[in-house]
């Protein structure tokens, strides 16, 4: 699983490539909580050189998201490929987590 991740500041953006499925979600799961701080309040997870996700990667996410109101913070997606859009939205995803069209947006919240 190839992942960069950045800071600014109390933002941890973290931006995985290519495909998360059953085989790597828990590498992903690994990094990103490796990755979070304390006093991180904003886990941006940058969809933009994303190709494919499973359910087992939707699953990583919800986790994380859930650990991050656990330290009163949130979990956003940005920049999700249409097809990887589409899967959010079937899952229901755009309806417990916000989803922003490009990064720049996102990190101004």
């Amino acid at each position: 699983m190839d992942m960069d991740v950045e800071r600014k500041g109390s933002t941890l953006v973290a931006t995985p490539k290519g495909r998360i499925d059953g085989l790597n979600a828990g590498e992903f799961s690994d990094a990103l909580t490796a990755a979070i701080e304390p006093d991180d309040r904003l886990l941006l997870v940058d969809f933009c050189q994303m190709s494919y996700i499973s359910s087992a990667g939707l699953r990583v996410i919800l986790s994380q998201a859930k650990a991050m109101s656990a330290q009163e913070g949130k979990l956003d997606i940005c920049a999700p490929p249409e097809n990887i859009l589409e899967v959010l939205k079937i899952s229901g995803f755009d309806q417990i987590l916000t989803i922003h069209d490009v990064r720049a947006a996102a990190v101004a919240t």
